[in-house]
């Protein structure tokens, strides 16, 4: 089972990482992938935990709940539509969308329940 797992997983990665990596490259990152489980079989599908969830703060106080597939340009994507904040933290490991996504709507309510309003830029969420 975990050499099937393991093969699903370099066949995903391979095609992922095709151009920017050569066959035994990509079969070195499937290697550290699966180890780290970051990539994972559920009813014979791969799934892929490549979602990060994020809080922004701006002067101690946390203005957004989010994520992003991107956390390298998450910081400059909020600061071009004018967001103020002025820290960014990130969680430490990757959720599938479906994990990542769940989790910031836990973390909104949450904020809501405690604060009796959303965080000022998750208004529309």
């Amino acid at each position: 089972m975990r050499l099937i797992k393991f093969q699903k997983a370099i066949d995903v990665l391979y095609v992922d990482a095709k151009h920017y990596m050569k066959p035994l490259e990509a079969i070195l990152f499937a290697q550290i992938v699966v180890s780290q489980g970051l990539v994972e079989e559920e009813g014979g599908e791969i799934i892929k935990r490549d979602t990060y969830g994020y809080k922004m703060w701006h002067k101690g106080k946390i203005v957004q709940h989010g994520i992003t597939k991107n956390p390298e340009d998450r910081p400059s994507d909020h600061s071009r539509d004018n967001k103020r904040f002025t820290s960014i933290s990130f969680d430490k490991y990757p959720r599938t969308w479906d994990g990542a996504k769940a989790e910031e709507t836990r973390r909104i309510q949450e904020y809501e329940k405690s604060h009796g309003k959303k965080p000022r830029h998750n208004k529309i969420h």
